[in-house]
């Protein structure tokens, strides 16, 4: 169950990052955690980027392509 909500949580994130500029200290308190440390190091265990690694990579796509349509 934990990895399931943990999980979740990750994916609303990468949304998140992927819509708009965020800070993660937002992103994280928006997926319920409070302690960003503890929520960076599990985005980068379950994804392989750091959330800025991430952002950098994925938000110009999903903006692009929304831009698109």
């Amino acid at each position: 169950m934990v990895e399931y909500v943990q999980n979740l949580r990750i994916e609303i994130a990468k949304r998140l990052l992927e819509s708009r500029p965020v800070a993660f200290s937002e992103v994280s308190q928006r997926v319920g955690y409070g302690d960003v440390g503890t929520f960076r190091q599990l985005f980068k265990r379950k994804t392989g980027l750091s959330p800025r690694e991430y952002q950098l990579r994925f938000a110009h796509v999903s903006l692009h392509h929304d831009a698109e349509n």
